[in-house]
């Protein structure tokens, strides 16, 4: 009897995974090419696309470093945005550690939508919708726009975009320099 219910939740959990690995990923073309994100669900089961590791500027590195950031150049192909992306360099946040994490190449943001709806004809039907820009806490020295510290899935359950921007943070990486 336990390996009959054994087996049956197996195929149960492996028709689940098929069908939803069938679910073609979210689409969306902006100015720089077209990004691939990924359906999540809120906490209401309502399911939402998420477009995360977007670059909106320049890798600040080099001689960018301490310069503006500048808008992120046009790619070729897909960008994969259904991945995480790197924290901007802070000291780690834990008493007695002088250690830093990160990366300067670190401008990303994250953008999550309502599921988009079709029409009979399969053109996409847009509204507008209000727009939220959520930025991070840390005293400006900490944090990022993760969706493990910042997950959408309860602002979500509204008709809503949320945009979660990564940005330099400190007084970029002056704060590190021992005298």
């Amino acid at each position: 009897m336990t390996n009959v219910l054994l087996h049956l939740i197996l195929i149960i959990n492996l028709s689940n995974y098929l069908s939803c690995s069938d679910m073609p990923a979210p689409e969306t073309r902006i100015p720089q090419g077209v990004l691939r994100g990924q359906f999540l669900t809120t906490s209401n089961n309502r399911k939402i696309s998420a477009f995360t590791a977007i670059p909106y500027a320049e890798p600040p590195v080099g001689d960018l470093r301490f310069e503006p950031p500048r808008p992120s150049s046009p790619w070729r192909g897909i960008l994969n945005a259904s991945q995480s992306h790197p924290i901007c360099p802070q000291m780690w946040a834990v008493p007695g550690n002088s250690d830093y994490q990160g990366d300067e190449n670190c401008l990303y943001l994250n953008v999550y939508t309502p599921q988009q709806e079709f029409d009979n004809s399969h053109h996409r039907q847009s509204r507008l919708l209000p727009v939220m820009i959520f930025i991070h806490g840390g005293s400006f020295c900490y944090g990022s726009a993760d969706r493990s510290m910042y997950s959408p899935t309860n602002l979500l359950n509204k008709d809503i975009v949320l945009v979660i921007p990564n940005y330099r943070l400190g007084t970029y990486l002056t704060h590190f320099t021992k005298f």
